[in-house]
């Protein structure tokens, strides 16, 4: 019996080890297999260099890593990048990758992405690219699937992301964006939390800057009931420049189409966190204006967003009595009085001065 063991466990240990082992013997072949086939799927040519799996240091998790992953163009988009990733890593839990039913991914890592969204002015859109098979002409009723994916923490790290869209001669760059979620998406119902920071946000539409170099920070707890999709805020801070902003409400997406229920508000209330959401003053040295005077600032959204319909939503900005005065010139802007009130009750607007 003690001889049967013995065998038994060896025999084991040695397929395990070949198990391991393979992936890295075949390694160069698997990469060739592994491009050929995506760049078979894609409108597009799929490149990544090395990659790197680990099991017995990480046990019982299974830990997976690729570098310099590239999607760039062809046709309309020959040449221009679509995205480029520096690393890619995971780790998953190798138990529940067994029993199928549920894969638990612990982490993912992303680390210094560029991704280049665009879209040209005859609707074209460059993140198009899965090629069309004989399935997508077949109509077909899919069974519910009982497989789940959890993910417990994802990061991104000093990203980069363009959106041009020709349609609307519309241009949005962010750079150095930072990202971190957290939370127990295996479960129904659980506590996201999320910490965002972007370094330089410019976003300019027919040629006129309406944030340029914007600084940006985000925390927010999120209830989220992922069996309906409804994700509820709660404690929060939003910062824009020197804005600060409160966000209360829910947001639905049960469908394709966007439920809400969302008030907001100024946290801060001196004019000179407004004046910092003008890109010329916060480009001028603007820790040395002075200002003063006071602000209000709140808003809602409240109904269904569709692709043919808006929710009701009111925006309300009042500053009374405000000046500014940079420090190397001899006068100021005196006597500042803004109420502007926009209400959106039925999808087309109105605005109030």
């Amino acid at each position: 019996m003690k001889k049967a063991l013995k065998i038994f466990g060896f025999t084991f240990l040695a397929l395990l080890l070949i198990i391991i082992s393979l992936p890295f013997i075949f390694k160069g072949k698997i990469i060739e297999m592994v491009k050929e086939e995506t760049n078979n799927m894609l409108n597009a040519k799929v490149d990544f260099g090395d990659f790197d799996m680990g099991l017995l240091s990480t046990f019982p998790d299974f830990n997976f890593s690729i570098n310099d992953v590239s999607v760039v163009g062809v046709d309309k988009f020959e040449g221009i990048a679509l995205a480029d990733i520096k690393n890619l890593t995971l780790r998953v839990d190798i138990m529940s990758v067994i029993s199928g039913s549920e894969i638990n991914v612990k982490t993912i890592n992303i680390s210094n992405p560029t991704i280049n969204a665009i879209v040209l002015a005859d609707s074209t859109a460059n993140w198009d690219i899965m090629k069309a098979t004989e399935e997508d002409t077949v109509t077909t009723v899919e069974e519910p699937s009982n497989f789940k994916l959890g993910l417990k923490d994802l990061t991104i790290t000093n990203a980069r992301i363009i959106y041009k869209d020709e349609t609307m001669n519309l241009l949005t760059e962010i750079i150095g964006l930072n990202f971190n979620l957290s939370g127990d998406m295996t479960a129904y119902f659980t506590t996201l939390k999320t910490i965002t920071t972007i370094d330089t946000l410019n976003l300019q539409m027919d040629g006129v800057n309406y944030m340029k170099n914007a600084k940006i920070e985000a925390k927010a707890d999120i209830d989220a009931d992922l069996a309906n999709s409804k994700y509820t805020f709660k404690e929060n801070e939003f910062t824009i420049n020197e804005l600060i902003l409160g966000l209360d409400g829910w947001v639905a997406m049960p469908t394709d189409d966007i439920d809400m229920d969302i008030k907001f508000n100024a946290k801060k209330t001196d004019f000179k966190n407004i004046l910092s959401m003008v890109p010329a003053v916060y480009m001028t040295d603007f820790k040395s204006v002075k200002t003063s005077g006071k602000l209000a600032l709140d808003g809602f959204a409240k109904g269904v967003y569709a692709e043919n319909k808006l929710p009701a939503f009111a925006l309300k900005l009042i500053i009374e009595n405000a000046m500014f005065k940079y420090p190397d010139v001899p006068k100021s802007v005196n006597n500042i009085q803004v109420d502007l009130r926009i209400d959106n009750k039925d999808g087309v607007g109105c605005f109030y001065f």
